[in-house]
């Protein structure tokens, strides 16, 4: 019978294996309806698992409500729901950082670094850190907190905010806390009213010696002929390309010319150091046709 509805009678056939199929099919979907119970472990994990996904990587809460993502998620567990962003934001967010912060507690050193900087958007803020080595001697760097600051960068402002936070991290308990910080006279002022230990930035000392030693009159003028002619090829995109031909001409290491910073001593030896390396790429365009004008106008200040 088999064989005769195979060879005479194909449509019988598929219409009869159609049928037990579709029954299978409607099964499986009546099975995905069943989710997981909003308060089962399987869906706390999952859900805490997405909170350290958008904590570590400075994801924003929005990710949850995305359309891919919620897509991501229906294939890879299909009988998970995602919660909203609001239930990150006013509750599994903060429960993780309360147990992050009650980590970082228990094992909090009475030593904490701070120092102010600036955004790309000129908005002012001050960080406080600590770095220890643990009991199995392994370097530990926290992040304790970043605050913005409105007011003047005064001692008396910084130091209320150093004051805060040793009491926020509740590191008045061991005495005396040390700062470290830079040399800069507010920070000094600074870590005086918040009464800690001041010592100050060893790495800041040894820069703030060796610019001096930078500011000699025969160094500072081979410094600031370096800069022109670095700064000449960041500036034009016709001399960087006949630099990269040169380079490969001379079969020198295709390195791209490095501009000093002024707060950092050790970015002028970089910037020395390839600019020796490219000296003859650098010298072969420099004297070319197309930029022997510009060269010369440079060379001569």
């Amino acid at each position: 019978m088999q064989v005769h509805l195979t060879r005479h009678h194909p449509t019988v056939k598929a219409d009869s294996e159609r049928k037990p199929l579709k029954r299978t099919l409607e099964q499986r979907t009546l099975g995905s309806f069943s989710h997981y119970a909003f308060n089962s472990e399987r869906h706390k994990l999952i859900t805490r698992q997405i909170a350290m996904f958008i904590a570590r990587d400075l994801r924003p809460f929005s990710t949850v409500e995305n359309d891919s993502f919620v897509e991501l998620l229906r294939v890879l567990e299909p009988k998970y729901n995602v919660p909203g962003r609001t239930y990150f934001t006013g509750k599994v967010v903060p429960e993780l950082y309360k147990e992050c912060k009650m980590e970082v507690e228990n094992g909090l050193r009475k030593a904490i670094t701070t120092d102010g900087w600036t955004s790309r958007a000129t908005e002012s803020y001050i960080t406080v850190t600590c770095h220890y080595i643990s009991d199995d001697w392994k370097l530990v760097n926290n992040f304790l907190q970043t605050n913005a600051i409105y007011e003047s960068h005064t001692g008396a402002n910084v130091g209320e905010i150093l004051s805060d936070a040793v009491k926020e991290w509740k590191l008045e308990r061991s005495e005396p806390v040390i700062c470290v910080t830079d040399n800069a006279a507010n920070m000094t002022v600074a870590v005086k009213e918040a009464r800690l230990k001041h010592v100050k930035c060893f790495a800041h000392t040894i820069n703030l010696a060796s610019q001096k030693g930078l500011k000699v009159d025969t160094v500072c003028r081979v410094l600031s002929k370096v800069r022109r002619i670095v700064g000449f090829f960041h500036r034009s995109s016709t001399a960087t390309a006949l630099l990269r031909e040169k380079q490969k001409m001379l079969q020198l290491p295709e390195h791209k010319l490095i501009q000093d910073v002024c707060t950092r001593w050790n970015s002028s030896f970089d910037m020395i150091h390839r600019f020796l390396e490219q000296q003859p790429a650098i010298l072969a365009v420099l004297i070319s046709k197309m930029h022997f004008v510009c060269a010369r106008n440079i060379c001569s200040k």
